[in-house]
């Protein structure tokens, strides 16, 4: 198969855009991701069966054989790659409006903390709505993480191999996977400034908990980027990586120091 003739089958990929579906993305977990991707790096070599059937028909078609099935491995694989880049859209269209719809409700209410409240009972953290939320996020990360491994397989030809460039994965893993995540989570804090003292112990309980879930989604994501940064397939975004690490050490340093504002609180009441 010719890179012109690779082309001309990715004519109907999506366009580049991070916002293009609004659909509902589809519900894999994680381990399923992972197993999907597994299946994707290996996919089954149909050539050998093609070519057993050509030796059945005759010598007329034994040569021809194993180039058929070597063209309807190629297209099953770009159907996978189809299949996979929409999945990265529509997960991405779902959780960008996700947070825009939260970016509207701070306009309207001053806050974007998960809390469940009554008029009886002091304010806490939603722990369900955040898991649920940073699932998603991890998702997404490792779809665009099996979408890279997919497109920069050995053997398949450059213009397989560009998609991942001509896409801008990296970019937008970091910005929809990973950032958008972690300032939804800074902004959610009652005092993200490292002077603001919680005044109260109930104060203090909400900013640990959900400093908790910051800490969280932090070490995952730099342990993400540190595999991306030791895999050989995809050792051509290394800058990438490098510079995600970078940005997550400034995120661990800024939680450590909110972090250590929180011991003057836990001392209140004598404790």
């Amino acid at each position: 198969m010719t890179p012109s003739d690779a082309r001309s089958m990715l004519s109907s990929l999506p366009p580049a855009s991070s916002a293009t579906s609004r659909s509902t993305a589809p519900s894999v977990t994680s381990s399923e991701a992972s197993k999907e991707r597994r299946r994707r790096r290996n996919p089954a070599n149909a050539s050998s069966s093609s070519a057993h059937g050509g030796e059945k028909d005759g010598k007329g078609h034994a040569d021809a054989a194993p180039s058929a099935g070597a063209g309807n491995e190629v297209n099953s694989y770009v159907m996978d790659l189809k299949r996979a880049y929409r999945e990265i859209t529509q997960l991405e269209a779902k959780l960008q409006e996700e947070h825009k719809t939260t970016n509207s409700d701070k306009g309207r209410t001053g806050s974007t903390q998960l809390l469940e409240s009554s008029k009886s009972t002091t304010p806490s953290v939603d722990h369900d709505v955040w898991l649920k939320l940073t699932a998603q996020h991890r998702q997404l990360a490792e779809l665009h993480e099996a979408f890279m491994e997919m497109a920069l397989r050995p053997g398949l030809p450059a213009s397989l191999h560009s998609l991942p460039q001509n896409y801008n994965i990296p970019t937008r893993l970091w910005q929809t996977g990973f950032h958008l995540m972690l300032e939804r989570l800074r902004h959610a804090l009652p005092y993200p400034q490292q002077s603001q003292v919680p005044s109260d112990e109930a104060s203090a309980a909400v900013q640990a908990q959900l400093l908790d879930h910051l800490t969280e989604f932090i070490y995952f994501a730099y342990s993400f980027y540190t595999n991306l940064l030791e895999s050989e397939f995809l050792r051509v975004f290394k800058s990438a990586w490098i510079e995600s690490l970078g940005d997550l050490a400034r995120y661990r340093m800024a939680v450590a120091g909110l972090s250590s504002s929180l011991n003057p609180a836990k001392r209140i009441g004598g404790g």
